[in-house]
């Protein structure tokens, strides 16, 4: 009989391959899954339905050959214990490099944030900040990073007190009474108590982005509540028209809420926010996330429920990501532009004068539920020009000249016609502000001389006022 030739070996990986193979498989399958990776990496936490389809079919097909690959090999070695113990400690090793590498992309490429749709208040207000949340704050000029914290009402602000002691003002804005790029002491409102001494307390309310409409419902459904004296609101001229006139911002990755005036009287939209639940919603808040994200929507755009391009998204640097889309999605020929408000009145088309007319029947709701509330209402145009000043934006290869004074007048105007505080810096402010002087070198937003400025002349009229409102009856 002759002697058997060596045995030729089975013609199929061996089991450590389908192990290692199927792990991997069944990671990726996860990966993929549009339930997280949707949320995470998404800009607007959505895709279309082709691409939602595509993103299953991978994810399961994946998950399946994963878990088909597990059961042979498993079934094939002898040591099925050790061999499971070895994938679990597999996947926990790679659970902590993956912390590791985002809390390093979170050290070495800080994202500023100003708001969040997963907060418990963005179900009123469109985006919030949650109560004792980590902020990072980048100096837009130095790129000095500070991280800081939100107080337990979910506001950039300090620990406020509730038991009234003093006068109490309450201060409403966007981000500019936030203070992006300024640390929490450079604040408008931090600097304006230091300048009242003391003798006030300032219960800072403000958040990017924020529109009049979203300000009057933070006055509504809880700055009253604070029982202030005085409620001043910082008001933004040309964004926050535009953004008055839409029930999409935050960059264009969120829906807010928004007003009509119908028959003059204002009449809420319905509004349904954005609501993120599950894994999803705590892949989302990672740092790798973010930055894809970012990188995402700095390159895309898309149109909101009006028909206007708008940018992909608020993460990332808000100035950068709009300076690289500006020249496409800028409308300025029709309306949708922050400096838009600064044409002739004349040249106005009629969404931007319905614009302006919701805007000046929501200062007037926010001026009559103050003094209903026994406060007194305080509008604070920010960055006044002086009369006069005429600058030069260019459009699609055409020169525009625009009046930077003009909806300064007509607010100030509005304010006398209706009784309202009205704050009007002096000239030597407005050209400083036209000079750029105010705001930081890159970027609009107030820097610390800006904010500084700001409380000064704040103080300056609550000083007036307070004196006014305890001035003994004239004989």
């Amino acid at each position: 009989m002759p002697e058997a030739g060596p045995q030729t070996p089975p013609n199929r990986p061996p089991t450590a391959n389908r192990l290692f193979v199927g792990i991997h498989s069944a990671l990726a399958g996860l990966l993929v899954n549009p339930l997280l990776a949707v949320p995470a990496f998404s800009p607007h936490a959505q895709v279309g339905g082709a691409a939602g389809m595509a993103l299953w079919v991978v994810s399961l097909a994946l998950l399946g050959t994963g878990a088909i690959l597990l059961g042979v090999g498993l079934r094939d070695t002898r040591r099925r214990g050790l061999v499971a113990g070895g994938l679990v400690a597999l996947v926990l090793v790679y659970a902590v490099l993956a912390l590791v590498a985002d809390l390093l992309v979170g050290r070495l490429v800080p994202l500023h944030v100003t708001g969040e749709t997963r907060a418990a208040k963005a179900d009123i207000y469109g985006w919030a900040l949650e109560p004792n949340h980590a902020l990072t704050a980048v100096h837009p000029d130095t790129l000095e990073v500070t991280v800081e914290r939100t107080n337990s009402q979910g506001w950039r602000d300090i620990e406020q007190p509730r038991e009234k002691t003093r006068p109490r003002i309450l201060l409403l804005g966007d981000s500019q009474v936030y203070g992006h790029g300024v640390t929490l002491e450079h604040t408008i409102g931090r600097q304006l108590e230091r300048q009242l001494d003391g003798a006030f307390q300032v219960v800072s309310m403000g958040m990017g982005g924020y529109g009049t409409d979203q300000q009057y419902l933070v006055l509504l459904n809880e700055g009253l509540e604070w029982q202030p004296d005085y409620v001043v609101l910082v008001f933004t001229v040309g964004n926050d028209v535009m953004d008055n006139m839409h029930d999409v911002s935050f960059m264009g990755s969120a829906p807010k809420p928004a007003f009509d005036l119908v028959d003059g009287q204002l009449v809420q939209r319905p509004f349904n926010p954005l609501r993120l639940r599950g894994p999803g919603a705590w892949l989302r808040r990672s740092n790798i996330s973010r930055l894809v994200r970012a990188l995402v929507q700095a390159r895309t755009a898309r149109e909101n429920p009006q028909g206007l391009r708008v940018p992909g998204g608020h993460e990332g640097d808000r100035v950068r990501i709009l300076a690289e889309n500006m020249s496409e999605l800028e409308d300025f020929a029709n309306d949708y532009s922050g400096y838009a408000l600064f044409k002739p009145r004349a040249d106005w088309s009629p969404k931007l004068e319905r614009g302006w007319e919701l805007t000046l029947a929501l200062l007037r709701a926010m001026r009559d539920a103050s003094t209903r509330a026994g406060a007194t209402f305080v509008l604070y145009p920010n960055f006044q020009h002086p009369e006069g000043f005429v600058f030069e934006i260019e459009r699609d290869g055409q020169v525009y000249e625009l009046d930077a004074h003009g909806p300064f007048a007509m607010l100030r105007a509005f304010a006398k016609e209706e009784g309202i505080e009205h704050i009007d810096e002096p000239d030597e402010m407005k050209w400083q502000a036209a000079r750029g002087e105010l705001s930081f070198a890159n970027d609009g937003h107030y820097s610390e001389k800006g904010t500084a400025a700001a409380a000064e002349r704040i103080a300056e009229t609550i000083r007036r006022l307070h004196a006014d409102r305890h001035a003994p009856p004239a004989e």
